[in-house]
């Protein structure tokens, strides 16, 4: 099942909505990616068409849509981590795709397609942004640094089309420089890089895990540093 619906409890009856509905929303998807599958797998030359090249393209094709491949060790845990983290397969995904672009162990068709994969989201986003900048719609942070590193800015509000992989960026920037950028006063700050691994890691939890933090390691603040008002 998809990470909308990983509870089982709550798909079961055969005329159970939600579970109708979990069910289209698994064959669209699972159809889709047959379907992107099959135009590459044309591409490739008879001779190369191997398990070996099915599965890494497979992998490919999967993290490139939002579902990442759960780690050997940690097999048959996705309803635990789901109810720890918000949606786990789509996070490791966001490292997966960027892995096997780069993965010498992977197939030159399966790194190409990740690459064609990465570029392409990359140019039509910083289209958008650019676009948006030069027609005075929105303002866009440059420096890697800030929490708005490539968002588009309209006074309090942010635009974030990438999709999970800003958020990479920005802690990558915050660990090779040690730096942070405030987003209320725009100055740099020195950033600790295990207090950016564990900012980071926060903003993953699932909402009672991360109110449960909140209020315990967090000292009663959010992520953003605000205190928590008890209703």
């Amino acid at each position: 099942g998809e990470e909308a619906f990983m509870s089982s409890f709550i798909l079961k009856g055969k005329w159970n909505p939600i579970g109708i509905s979990a069910r289209a929303y698994t064959t669209f998807l699972n159809h889709q990616r047959a379907n992107v599958f099959d135009a590459v797998w044309e591409t490739v030359p008879e001779l190369e068409r191997t398990l070996e090249q099915a599965g890494h393209l497979n992998r490919v094709i999967n993290a490139a849509s939002g579902r990442g491949s759960i780690p050997g060790f940690l097999e048959g845990t996705s309803p635990l981590l789901n109810a720890l983290l918000f949606s786990p397969r789509y996070l490791i995904s966001r490292f997966q795709l960027v892995f096997e672009t780069f993965n010498p162990s992977s197939t030159a068709v399966a790194r190409q397609e990740a690459l064609k994969a990465l570029t392409a989201w990359s140019a039509a986003n910083l289209a958008i942004l650019q676009l948006g900048n030069m027609a005075g719609l929105w303002e866009v942070e440059l420096d890697p640094r800030s929490s708005d590193f490539s968002k588009g800015k309209i006074g309090p509000v942010r635009y974030d089309f990438w999709g999970g992989y800003q958020q990479i960026a920005r802690l990558g920037a915050q660990l090779v420089t040690g730096e942070g950028k405030s987003l209320t006063t725009g100055t740099i700050y020195k950033a600790g890089r295990p207090e950016s691994l564990v900012r980071f890691a926060r903003t993953k939890f699932a909402p009672i895990p991360a109110l449960a933090y909140d209020l315990t390691l967090g000292e009663g603040k959010d992520v953003i540093g605000r205190d928590l008002t008890p209703l």
